[in-house]
C-alpha cells in the first residue's frame, strides 16, 4: 500500500543535503519539496505549531539544533510516497529507521520524520496551510529527483541525470566544518544574552 508522509531537514544538515537527499531517495519517492525560511522572530512560534504538545523558547535546546542563526531558520519540506510502509506502534518503521541512522552517522538529530499519515498532513497543514484534498492528490505526482546547489536553489533531474549523480562523501573535514558553525552560532546566542542581561542589570541598578 502506497502512503504519502514527510520528511523535513533543517537547517543544520545544509553541509550534508544531497547525501541526505540521496539516502532518502534511495528509499522513497519524492513527490514535492517546498524550502522556506523562517523569520528569527517566528522561529519558537512556528515550532510550537509543529510539536503541539511541547513549548519553545529562543534558549531551548532544538533552536540550536535546527541550526537557527540571526538570520532566521531554512528548512526543507519533503512530501515522499513510501511503498512499503511498516508500522510499529503507530509509527512509520522506514522513516524511524531513516532519522535514527542519519542521527547516528553525524551525531546530531536534524531530521522531523511524521510518525504517520495522519501526522504528516498535520504538520504540512500548520506548515503551509495545505488542504487535505491537495496533499492527498501529491500522490500521483510524478517522483522527482532532487539536487540543492550551492545557491540553496531546488534543481530537479532526470532519472538518467540523477542516477549519475556521485553522492557527497561523508568526510571528518565536513563533521568538523559543522561543528564549528554550531558552536559559532550557539556563542554568538550566548554572548547576545549575556550582554542583555547585563544591560539589563546596570540600568536597574541606576534607578
Amino acid at each position: 500500500m502506497n502512503e504519502l508522509n514527510l520528511i523535513i531537514i533543517w537547517q543544520s544538515a545544509e553541509f550534508c543535503i544531497n547525501r541526505l537527499l540521496a539516502d532518502i531517495q534511495s528509499q522513497f519517492d519524492i513527490k514535492l519539496i517546498f524550502v522556506i525560511k523562517w523569520r528569527p522572530e517566528n522561529i519558537c512560534k512556528n515550532l510550537n505549531k509543529l510539536y503541539p504538545h511541547r513549548s519553545f523558547l529562543l534558549n531551548s535546546s532544538k533552536i540550536y539544533e535546527i541550526g537557527a542563526n540571526y538570520s532566521g531558520c531554512r528548512l526543507y519540506v519533503i512530501v515522499i510516497l513510501d511503498k512499503k510502509p511498516t508500522y510499529i506502534s503507530g509509527i512509520n518503521y522506514n522513516l524511524f529507521t531513516l532519522k535514527h541512522r542519519e542521527r547516528e552517522r553525524y551525531k546530531v538529530n536534524f531530521l522531523h520524520t511524521a510518525d504517520n499519515h495522519e501526522d504528516a498532513f498535520k504538520n504540512i497543514n500548520s506548515l503551509l496551510g495545505i488542504s487535505k484534498k491537495t496533499f492527498e492528490q501529491l500522490a500521483v505526482y510524478p517522483t522527482k529527483f532532487v539536487h540543492i546547489d550551492k545557491n540553496k536553489r531546488i534543481i530537479y533531474k532526470k532519472k538518467l541525470e540523477y542516477d549519475i549523480f556521485q553522492r557527497p562523501a561523508i568526510t571528518e573535514k565536513n563533521k568538523v566544518v559543522f561543528y564549528l558553525q554550531y558552536e559559532f552560532f550557539n556563542r554568538i546566542i550566548f554572548f547576545s544574552k549575556r550582554l542583555k542581561y547585563i544591560i539589563k542589570s546596570k540600568r536597574g541598578s541606576l534607578l
